[in-house]
């Protein structure tokens, strides 16, 4: 299961195939327009596309290059319809970046089945608080009991209100959720961050069908070897 603050953490990707490339999605305008349309975060500096927009992938890539692209390994999401005007500027960049490390140390923290530090809850506070919301009473999903529900809506902008979304996200795992649950997929050339909502909390790795699999091959692989 991906929450708003993992999608935030996995920018930072790795090919899960162990070819060693890398690529900071922070640094892709394509990212950007992803993240407004999955998460329904504040567009930053976009403007509307030409028609033709592809299908953008809503879960973890096949390569560092096809952001967005058709299919990914996880559910699709309708084609954003924007083009990236521009990126952050590169101080704000750096200020994600940032972000991001502390927030993945949390996260592991969490993993660990150890509670924040103080210093932590300070540091989600402080983030939280430069992107304030306001509340609206809005129309209920599907399914709601009085077709009403109370909403929290970003009041600002900017990349300040984006980190103070993915806190918020995170700030609610660690309250109501389950740490123990924040899972690191097991493929060392991948580790994805992720949620794990299984019933017998044992997942091991972000997708069966990607790591999952290419992780069974390398163990038939090395048992084939030690056979020889």
């Amino acid at each position: 299961m991906e929450l708003l603050w993992s999608d935030f953490l996995n920018s930072e990707w790795r090919d899960w195939r162990g070819s060693g490339q890398t690529e900071d999605r922070l640094d892709s305008g394509e990212w950007y327009v992803y993240m407004t349309k999955r998460w329904d975060l504040p567009p930053l500096g976009v403007e509307r596309a030409s028609k033709g927009a592809e299908s953008a992938g809503a879960e973890k890539r096949e390569s560092a290059s096809d952001l967005p692209s058709e299919t990914g390994t996880g559910s699709v999401i309708e084609a954003a319809a924007w083009a990236p005007r521009e990126l952050p500027a590169s101080a704000e960049r750096d200020a994600m970046r940032a972000f991001r490390q502390r927030l993945l140390r949390m996260a592991q923290t969490l993993s660990e089945g150890r509670e924040l530090t103080e210093a932590d809850i300070t540091a989600l506070n402080a983030v939280m608080s430069a992107g304030p919301v306001t509340r609206r009473l809005l129309p209920a999903e599907a399914g709601g009991r009085s077709g009403l529900r109370l909403g929290h809506v970003p009041a600002g902008g900017g990349t300040a209100q984006w980190m103070a979304e993915v806190a918020a996200s995170f700030a609610a795992t660690a309250a109501i959720g389950d740490g123990t649950r924040v899972h690191f997929c097991d493929n060392a050339d991948c580790r994805w961050v992720y949620y794990d909502d299984t019933r017998s909390r044992t997942k091991r790795y972000c997708e069966d069908r990607t790591c999952g699999n290419l992780m069974k091959v390398r163990r038939f692989r090395a048992r084939q070897k030690l056979e020889r």
